[in-house]
């Protein structure tokens, strides 16, 4: 199943509140987003990435797992 721009708008249409949905590498590059409102996607997605390399390893240590395989992160836009 790819996961293209229309899945990507489907999903920001079901989740109230949502901002954007986006999909990205792990070295922090957009492949594919949708945006309710003018946002930088792809600084976001970089962000994320960093966000990701760091609680993986964070995590792994401290619940003594040689590897974290996901990680959820959600925020409110006030």
């Amino acid at each position: 199943m790819r996961i293209g721009p229309e899945l990507l708008q489907d999903l920001l249409d079901r989740v109230e509140g949502s901002l954007a949905a986006a999909i990205g590498t792990p070295d922090g590059l957009l492949v594919e987003g949708v945006r309710k409102r003018p946002l930088d996607l792809e600084a976001a997605i970089a962000e994320h990435a960093a966000l990701w390399r760091q609680a993986r390893a964070a995590y792994a240590r401290s619940l003594g797992a040689e590897e974290v395989g996901e990680l959820l992160v959600g925020g409110t836009a006030w």
